[in-house]
């Protein structure tokens, strides 16, 4: 099985298949990050250690100022190896991502090149484009959230119960209890977001591939003097881009709003239940201290995590959108056990082909017959839309036929691959583009490992077939 038929179509199935090659690495960077959160819930305990160590000198002289000393200087040495710890997995995060991101490029475009002439003929190119860059810069999102943000606020929570345990039980388990309502409820609160997200990523992949296609046509658009058309098409694309952003926004700031006003009752009831027991002597004043801030801070973390639900919405929706148009199934494949073509006289035989398009109303071709014996020279003739082009994009294997067959040397072009078929046919199209490099690599594409020699006799080739079809009709050459 080939890597294309692996992929898997799925946003967080696709992410842990990009990061295949490097999953001990990430591994890595989890310890070293969970020790930074760690480190950072730990700060609060030791400034508890702190206040109740100073109470306690300053009221009935207990321990001395020097071990009150060290346990200040304990504080900078926390923060710095928690500084420390989120430094190395940041550089170590950010060099996974980048690796992920450009295999991911790597394996869709793998894809995508196998697709079917009839596939990129129903999409934009520019739109094709921004889906492979919208999936691959979301695998560097999806790996920092997943860390930063939900092992985080996972990390953060279990060392922050804990942290309120040593001082009172039960406001540890009410701590919990407020975590364990709010994050269903942040869930059910963001879910409609898919939607929206998935309609803004529709409208903008359709306003950047309608830019891309008119850009790719200008001279067609000012030879035929449709510019105010072309300006016309794309103001109506990006009104209706602005309309499926601007929602999405308004309810992104709604579920916000919602979820602060939760956060600053739960914050309110955590700081009065540990001023109580402070008031009541069951906790010290450093355990009142610790418990409003690790509330407060973790709290508010809880009360991003709507944000980032809706963040994580947003990447899934373009990450799944695009995922599902690129990992299309491949129209024309090759067979199990497919040859590779060897071409030793060149005859070519249509034998009884019968071929439609897809959205065609009428065959282009029932029962067609036609054998071209090697070194014979056939010109085809027709009106537009007789199917001179599709004949050869039929030979070239571009659409598979409905009936019938197609045989080069008497080898069906079904049975041997598509690149040792295309590899074997020359072909020079209507309308020439050229790549954006080098004139040289141009003329050189279908034969990398051309001479200097060849490449330059290939020019002049060109520049005289060029010469002689600008001749005036009649000339005798």
């Amino acid at each position: 099985m080939n890597l294309s038929q692996q992929i898997p179509r799925t946003p967080l199935r696709f992410a842990w298949f990009v990061s295949r090659p490097y999953r001990l690495w990430f591994f890595l960077i989890i310890i070293v990050a969970v020790s930074a959160m760690v480190a950072n819930a730990g700060t609060n305990y030791v400034l508890k250690l702190i206040v109740d160590s100073a109470t306690a000198y300053e009221k009935d002289h207990v321990g001395t100022l020097g071990n009150i000393l060290l346990i200040m200087l304990a504080y900078p040495a926390i923060i710095l190896f928690e500084v420390m710890c989120y430094r190395i997995s940041g550089i170590g995060l950010h060099q996974l991502t980048v690796r992920m991101r450009t295999r991911a490029y790597r394996i869709l475009f793998d894809h995508l090149s196998l697709h079917s002439s009839s596939y990129f003929n129903d999409r934009f190119a520019g739109s094709l484009s921004s889906k492979v860059q919208t999936v691959g810069g979301n695998m560097s999102r999806l790996a920092n959230d997943l860390i930063w943000s939900y092992l985080g606020l996972i990390v953060g929570l279990i060392t922050s119960v804990v942290f309120i345990g040593t001082a009172n039980l039960n406001l540890a388990l009410a701590f919990v209890g407020a975590i364990l309502i709010m994050i269903p409820f942040n869930y059910f609160l963001t879910k409609p977001q898919l939607g929206y997200s998935a309609e803004r990523t529709r409208t903008y992949n359709k306003l950047r591939g309608q830019v891309v296609d008119t850009i790719t046509n200008m001279l067609a658009v000012r030879h035929n003097a449709q510019r105010n058309r072309e300006l016309a098409r794309l103001d109506d694309t990006i009104a209706e881009h602005q309309v499926a952003d601007i929602k999405g926004d308004i309810f992104g700031e709604k579920v916000l709003l919602i979820n602060n006003l939760v956060i600053m009752l739960i914050i309110t009831g955590m700081v009065f239940g540990a001023f109580m027991l402070w008031s009541q002597g069951a906790i010290t004043l450093g355990d009142f201290i610790m418990i409003a801030s690790i509330a407060t801070s973790v709290i508010w973390s809880v009360s991003r995590i709507g944000q980032t639900m809706n963040g994580f919405v947003e990447i899934y929706g373009e990450t799944r959108d695009s995922l599902s148009d690129i990992l299309h199934e491949h129209d024309i494949t090759d067979v199990k056990g497919a040859k590779t073509l060897l071409v030793t006289q060149g005859a070519i035989a249509f034998n009884s082909v019968s071929f439609a398009y897809e959205n065609g109303t009428q065959k282009t071709f029932n029962k067609f017959s036609l054998s071209i014996d090697a070194g014979q020279r056939v010109g085809l003739v027709g009106k537009s839309g007789s199917g001179k082009s599709s004949l050869v994009k039929l030979l070239l294997r571009e659409h598979d036929i409905k009936e019938g067959s197609i045989a080069i040397d008497e080898q069906n072009i079904r049975g041997v691959t598509q690149d040792s078929l295309r590899a074997s046919v020359a072909i020079v199209p209507q309308e020439p583009m050229l790549f954006h490099r080098s004139l040289r690599e141009n003329i050189a594409y279908a034969k990398p490992d051309a001479s200097e020699k060849e490449v330059i006799e290939a020019a002049k080739k060109a520049y005289i077939h060029e010469f002689i079809a600008s001749l005036p009709e009649g000339y005798n050459t």
